[in-house]
């Protein structure tokens, strides 16, 4: 998981550094929510069907967030940053595929 801090929005884009912990680290941080500085950042992937309707998901009885219904997101991890930037595209096509199975590698961007 990665964590961030010193945020600053900047000619249009969300800068910040970034921190990688191990998930258990993340949820002791999530569970206290002390003011550490730092934030937790992740992209929601809206899935549009062909009728027009919104695909989202119920999360399962052994997840952090059981029951909560959204659209497809996970935390942004190490593997996501190419170059020192956050490759979103990447991160919401591989969740996307972890929690509904649908492989987005192909879809159209809308």
């Amino acid at each position: 998981v990665v964590l961030l801090s010193e945020l600053a929005y900047r000619d249009s884009r969300l800068v910040g550094r970034c921190h990688a912990v191990n998930y258990s680290t993340f949820m002791l941080w999530r569970k206290r929510r002390e003011n550490s500085g730092a934030e937790h950042a992740y992209a929601h992937a809206m899935l549009v069907a062909g009728d027009n309707a919104l695909v989202a998901i119920r999360m399962g009885r052994h997840t952090i967030n059981a029951g909560r219904v959204y659209f497809a997101a996970g935390s942004f991890e190490p593997v996501d940053f190419r170059d020192g930037q956050v490759d979103v595209d990447s991160n919401m096509i591989r969740e996307v595929g972890e929690e509904t199975g649908l492989d987005l590698s192909a879809a159209e961007r809308g």
